[in-house]
């Protein structure tokens, strides 16, 4: 793996300028070169009469003359190329650098937007689940209130056919059943009452677990059953 390094303005200041330099004399070499030449023969010219020797010597000589004259400069103008190529490598280099890290950032922006779409369909699960419960417990309490309905109804006619009889004919019953009726009467209204707050209660509140709507209505459903004396076991008996 590549590790790169952040580089301060001096250095990136430093750096084009090299570029600059060596692309600059890069160009400037084949004329540099041909001025070169010019020079060298025009003076080796000048200082040995200017014509064609038939000597060997003298071509060898000449030979030499022209590689010592050349050799460095042709050096000279290598190593400016193998600096361009350098510094065009690592411009590719940084050009990858940023491609890189312009990926990363989408695919890092793409996961925390996949991460985000997941908590939102959570959310929105959990909001359906406990919607869900809510229904349900809404459900269970208008039961509820419709069977204590269903018992004040049926508790106020038998109420109101003894004090008939009572009323009309004189009959004597026993005290104890009429207050039951009548207390099983009251017990029922009250019940269904405090049922329809409970109903209109819980469309109110916010919950965030599925568990609290469960435990909050089966506590309070227990707190109305002991507050209004409700036992299926014993509601109904005559004591």
């Amino acid at each position: 793996m590549i590790f790169y390094q952040e580089m301060t303005v001096t250095e990136m200041a430093l750096r084009k300028f090299a570029e600059r330099f060596s692309s600059s004399l890069l160009d400037l070499s084949p004329l540099v070169i041909v001025v070169c030449a010019g020079i060298a023969i025009y003076y080796y010219r000048s200082k040995f009469d200017g014509g064609f020797s038939g000597s060997a010597n003298d071509w060898s000589a000449f030979g030499s003359y022209v590689g010592g004259v050349f050799g460095p400069l042709v050096s000279f103008v290598t190593l400016m190329a193998v600096l361009k190529t350098v510094y065009l490598q690592r411009d590719m280099l940084d050009a990858q650098k940023v491609e890189f890290d312009r990926i990363t950032a989408r695919h890092d922006n793409t996961n925390q937007s996949q991460q985000l779409q997941i908590e939102r369909a959570e959310i929105a699960a959990k909001r359906v689940q406990i919607s869900s419960a809510i229904d349900s417990a809404i459900r269970l309490i208008e039961m509820r209130l419709s069977m204590f309905q269903h018992l004040y109804a049926t508790q106020n006619e038998l109420v109101l056919k003894y004090e008939q009889a009572v009323a009309l004919a004189g009959t004597n019953l026993d005290e104890r059943e009429l207050e039951f009726a009548r207390h099983r009467r009251g017990a029922s209204a009250s019940a269904a009452y405090l049922l329809s707050e409970l109903a209109l209660e819980i469309n109110g509140l916010d919950f965030d677990e599925v568990n609290q709507v469960r435990q909050f209505v089966s506590e309070r459903i227990k707190k109305i059953d002991v507050k209004v004396g409700y036992n299926p076991s014993t509601f109904f008996v005559i004591y």
